[in-house]
C-alpha cells in the first residue's frame, strides 16, 4: 500500500499486529522512536507462529496461517516503509488523524454539531465569537476532529502541573488548603476562583501561579508537532491566526485556571 493511501487505522493495524500491548501504546503516539530493527525483530519473533510446519504439528489450517503471515509481512512492510520515508510523516498524521472516528463509547459531551452518518466529528458551525484555546480554535477551524481535541487536552492535563501543585510549591498554599478548595468548589468554578473567595488566594497570586505553569515547558502545541498533526510551521500559522481571532475577544477570556 502506498504511503499516500494510509490512513490512522491502517498505522494501528500495523502496530498492533506486530507489538504487544505495552509496546503499541509505546510507539501509538512516538512513531519516530521507532527503528528499522526493532520492527524486524518482533516479524522474525512473530512470523515463527504462522510457518507451514506449525500446521502440520498442531493439525491446524494451513492456508489460514498463509494468510496471517501475508497479513504480519503487510503490516512489517507499512511500518518500514513509513520509517524510510520521514518526510511523510506529518503528512500522513495529519491527513490520518482526521479520519481516526471518536469511539462509540466517549459519552463525554462537547456540544458538538454533527450529523449521525459522519464519523470524524468534525464541527459544523461557524467559529465562535468568544476567546478560544489554541485546541478550540484547531477544531472549531476543522483542522482537527474531536478525537484529536480530546487526546490533546488528555495530553495536557497528565503532563502540566495543577495549579494547586504549583501553589504548594511556591508556598502560597498548604495541602489542606487544596484540599479545602477542592471541597468548596462551585459547580463550573475554576480551582482559582473558588481560592479567591475563600480568601486562601489573591488575584495576583492566580496570575502569578498561571504564568508559572504556562512555562512549564509543555504548550499545548508540542502534542500537535510531538505526534506529527501539524508541522511546527503549520501550528504557528494557526497560532497566528488564534492570536488574531481572539483579539476581538480578549474581555472574554477566563481567569484563575
Amino acid at each position: 500500500m502506498e504511503i499516500d493511501e494510509l490512513t490512522y487505522e491502517d498505522f494501528k493495524i500495523a502496530l498492533s499486529k506486530l507489538f504487544e500491548n505495552d509496546h503499541y501504546k509505546k510507539y501509538i503516539y512516538n512513531f519516530r522512536e521507532l527503528e528499522i530493527e526493532t520492527v524486524r525483530r518482533a516479524f522474525r519473533e512473530k512470523a515463527k507462529f504462522f510457518h507451514p510446519d506449525r500446521a502440520v504439528i498442531l493439525g491446524g489450517d494451513e492456508k489460514e496461517l498463509e494468510k496471517q503471515f501475508k497479513d504480519l509481512n503487510d503490516s512489517c512492510q507499512i511500518l518500514l516503509n513509513l520509517i524510510n520515508d520521514k518526510n511523510s510523516l506529518s503528512k500522513l498524521f495529519y491527513k490520518s488523524f482526521q479520519e481516526y472516528s471518536v469511539k462509540k463509547n466517549d459519552k463525554r459531551d462537547f456540544n458538538l454539531k454533527k450529523d449521525d452518518n459522519d464519523k470524524n466529528f468534525f464541527w459544523k458551525g461557524a467559529v465562535p465569537s468568544r476567546f478560544l484555546r489554541l485546541s478550540e480554535f484547531l477544531y472549531y477551524s476543522k483542522i482537527i476532529d474531536r478525537t484529536v481535541l480530546v487526546e490533546s487536552l488528555t495530553w495536557q492535563f497528565k503532563n502540566r502541573p495543577r495549579i494547586g501543585e504549583i501553589a504548594i510549591e511556591n508556598d502560597l498554599l498548604t495541602n489542606n488548603d487544596v484540599i479545602e478548595i477542592l471541597k468548596n468548589a462551585k459547580a463550573s468554578e475554576r480551582f482559582g476562583e473558588t481560592a479567591v473567595r475563600l480568601g486562601l488566594l489573591t488575584t495576583n497570586n492566580v496570575n502569578l501561579i498561571l504564568f508559572k505553569q504556562k512555562n512549564y515547558n509543555c504548550p499545548i502545541g508540542s502534542f500537535f508537532v510531538e505526534n506529527s498533526i501539524l508541522s511546527q510551521h503549520m501550528l504557528n500559522h494557526y497560532i497566528d491566526k488564534q492570536k488574531k481571532h481572539n483579539q476581538k475577544y480578549e474581555g472574554s477570556a477566563k481567569q484563575y485556571g
